[in-house]
């Protein structure tokens, strides 16, 4: 965005070598790394008039080698006679080779991906039979295809005007040092070992007679046309017109689809549409002044980190202890949730980066072409943890008597009041954004009676992973609440002392009913999606293996809470430990689909999306230890001895935080296993779409299917259930519908009689 302005101020030197040079500053990274370096031949070119070695590094070993080089200009009689002309075509041609190898293959991939966006345009305009507006992540995709490839064929022309450039440079400085040498006859010996290229270079501003004499003039003139031409001969700045070609052929596609085939109209569309990446001025701000506001925003955060971490951990002996204030679970309830909004942003970066389509599996409003959603989800993640920081500091401040020393205590617990206030209403508005996220836990909760496909579930899963947050927003209802009961006395004093003690904690209805509920519901949530699962698909296996990963689970968590003196003994250790490691077996065999047992042999699937082996192995290992934190999070707070609920206080926010963090990872691979197995492999910009009939969610075989797309590349599902002493039929379609809902009501009685019977019983 500087350069664009300084460019059009003027004030941008065009001769500058990085960056600046003719539009240089435009391409992208790996396309400025394939262009001539002045620099680097400049040098060479000294070297050789010199009488020394011109030899240029291999800068790009990597280019395909296997593309036939252009034919090689041919140099004038006149220059070929004279062997520094001569070395100096050749390293010219050599480097000109290269760049235009790169732009052949660029040219190429353009064409690949315009073929595949016509495939994708031609299922859109099918969709429109069903849909008036077609499918809406076609709709997308087309445009964003589009645009970037539009954007592409505008780097072909950057990407010649920036050699060109150089080669001009070039030219001139040849001109100069050839020259220099014939002058050089009349100059003593011992002198001209001090002119170097740069001194050389410094004269080419000074004219054509730049105080010589008009033959050398000519000469120079002369010696820069024959070798311009040379240059401009060359198949590089020749074969200009595939480029106006391509791009062409994309306005005409972009005009037929929403242009109404006005070609005009899709140019200024697409022209607009790169000018506003390339100079930060898009719709709603420019991009480049939003970055820079959030890398600000980004930094305040750091710093109010520190400063809490330090007041938490370094400074912690002065003044009042925060830890036993009840205050600390308002602030750590809604410091997780900020802390999920954070992870969800990181969640859509990665599936971003490897092109898993996310948005479909998750029911999504498609992103609009050139924006990405991560910077506007971290932006609001960001804006919230600033007040929150600021809050948590403001109240420790006047919880000690740092200041407002008269009102301290009347004061202090206002600032995590307004706070939650404040992050509340941010939680529904604007409502048109947040309706999706509230319509998709209404569909869990409706479970077995509403929807359950890939998108509830998962929501669902999310939900396991925070009762601890969402017990904590539950008790800062009720807190404030009390609060507001005595404020509502005309007493502030009345007020500071409700909020100054904890009544919500150790209040029965709230300590028997609703944390339990909020502990074992979203699990009982996702049993009874299991179980609708098992009846839409008339299959018992993977589904009611799904389910009763969840009532292990339940089981544990709800002996946990109703006999928390029990905690040590081995018969509830030993289902803490088997309930966590049946969960990571499950998510290494069939949510990830990771492992495979083939043949005696346990092998990593073949198709990774993440490329590097040890993301998975890390994963895996981070996911195992943070499995039992997350079993650990369904057990309440408190302890025999003082020191021991002192533990838990510190712990229980980094428990809470390390469950959300394991979810998000979760979902790394989770997301990675659903699009393999719609797909088959990644999409990119040149994936020409898939049908909404294929979106179901995932089936998995006994052990472990394959990644494989809809053609079948998992392996075929077991026609029965093998325990050694039973076999289960998998499949249930032989059986009446009548019948299905007979076993599975039978089943869910079952578990529920499991849990009264852990509740109040054993």
């Amino acid at each position: 965005a500087v350069e664009l302005l300084l460019a059009a101020m003027g004030l941008l030197d065009s001769s500058a070598d990085e960056g600046g040079l003719e539009g240089g500053g435009l391409l992208p990274k790996s396309w400025r790394s394939r262009c001539l370096s002045y620099s680097t031949m400049s040098e060479a070119l000294a070297a050789a008039a010199r009488g020394q070695q011109a030899e240029l590094p291999d800068a790009h070993p990597e280019a395909n080698r296997r593309r036939p080089k252009a034919t090689p200009p041919a140099l004038l009689p006149a220059l070929q006679s004279d062997e520094r002309h001569r070395r100096f075509a050749e390293l010219l041609v050599r480097e000109l080779d290269a760049a235009y190898m790169f732009m052949a293959d660029e040219r190429d991939a353009s064409a690949h991906t315009l073929d595949s966006l016509e495939k994708l345009a031609e299922r859109y305009r099918a969709s429109m039979a069903n849909k008036p507006k077609g499918d809406p992540y076609m709709k997308a995709k087309l445009k964003s295809g589009l645009g970037e490839l539009y954007q592409s064929q505008t780097w072909h022309v950057l990407f010649r005007m920036y050699n060109h450039g150089v080669t001009q440079r070039l030219i001139k400085l040849q001109a100069q040092l050839t020259e220099d040498e014939t002058d050089s006859a009349r100059v003593p010996p011992g002198e001209e070992e001090g002119r170097s290229a740069a001194e050389a270079e410094e004269g080419l501003g000074m004219g054509v007679d730049g105080g010589g004499d008009v033959g050398r003039g000519a000469t120079d003139a002369s010696v820069e046309k024959s070798l311009t031409l040379f240059v401009m001969s060359h198949a590089f700045f020749m074969e200009a017109g595939t480029t106006t070609s391509c791009a062409n052929d994309v306005a005409q596609l972009y005009a037929a689809l929403f242009c109404h085939g006005d070609t005009e109209v899709a140019q200024t569309a697409l022209g607009l549409l790169y000018a506003s990446e390339a100079a930060g001025t898009s719709v709603g701000g420019g991009a480049s002044r939003k970055k820079f506001n959030f890398g600000i925003k980004v930094g305040a955060s750091a710093v109010l980190s520190a400063w809490v971490i330090w007041d938490c951990v370094v400074d912690d002996s002065m003044g009042k202890d925060i830890w036993s204030d009840p205050a600390f679970k308002v602030y750590r309830g809604l410091g997780n949730l900020i802390l999920l909004l954070w992870c969800w942003g990181i969640n859509m970066m990665v599936w971003r980066s490897v092109g898993i389509d996310y948005e479909r599996f998750l029911n999504l409003t498609p992103a609009q072409a050139g924006s990405d959603p991560c910077y506007a989800i971290w932006s609001e993640a960001n804006d919230l943890s600033i007040a929150f920081l600021l809050s948590f500091i403001c109240f420790w401040k006047a919880l000690r008597g740092v200041f407002l020393q008269q009102y301290a205590t009347e004061l202090a617990h206002l600032f995590p009041f307004s706070l939650f206030v404040y992050v509340m209403y941010r939680a529904v508005t604007p409502w048109s954004e947040r309706k999706l996220l509230y319509s998709s836990i209404r569909d869990v909760m409706q479970a077995p009676w509403g929807t359950t496909k890939f998108k509830e579930g998962y929501v669902g899963d999310i939900l396991t992973s925070t009762p601890r947050v969402l017990i904590d927003l539950i008790f800062s209802v009720g807190y404030f609440a009390g609060g507001v009961k005595a404020w509502s006395r005309h007493s502030f004093h009345a007020t500071a002392l409700a909020l100054d003690k904890d009544t919500v904690q150790t209040n029965i209805f709230f300590a028997e009913l609703i944390v339990p509920a909020v502990t074992i519901l979203p699990l009982w949530w996702r049993f009874l999606q299991n179980l609708q699962r098992s009846y839409d698909t008339r299959e018992r296996w993977p589904h009611l293996g799904n389910a009763m990963k969840y009532v292990t689970a339940q089981t544990v968590g709800l002996y946990g809470l109703y006999h928390p003196d029990a905690r040590q003994n081995p018969l509830w250790i030993f289902g803490f430990v088997f309930a966590t490691m049946y969960q990571f077996t499950w998510d290494i065999f069939m949510d990830w689909d990771m492992v495979r047992i083939k043949g005696g042999t346990v092998k990593m699937r073949e198709t990774l999306l993440y490329k590097s082996p040890t993301f998975y192995i890390c994963i895996a290992c981070i996911n195992l230890v943070l499995r039992f934190f997350w079993t650990l999070t369904l057990l309440p707070e408190g302890g025999a001895e003082a020191w021991q609920q002192n533990i838990q206080v510190r712990l229980s926010p980094i428990l809470a935080g390390a469950e959300i963090c394991r979810r998000c990872m979760w979902g790394f691979l989770r997301l990675e296993n659903e699009h393999l197995h719609v797909y088959g492999t990644a999409i990119d910009e040149t994936f020409d779409g898939m049908e909404t009939s294929k979106m179901q969610p995932m089936k998995m075989g006994g052990g472990g299917g394959g990644s494989g797309g809809s053609s079948g590349g998992r392996e075929q599902e077991p026609a029965c259930l093998d325990l050694g002493f039973i076999r289960i039929q998998s499949s249930t379609k032989h059986l009446s519908n009548q019948e299905v809902l007979n076993e599975l009501t039978a089943l869910a009685v079952f578990v529920a009689g499991v849990a009264l019977l852990t509740m109040f019983i054993i």
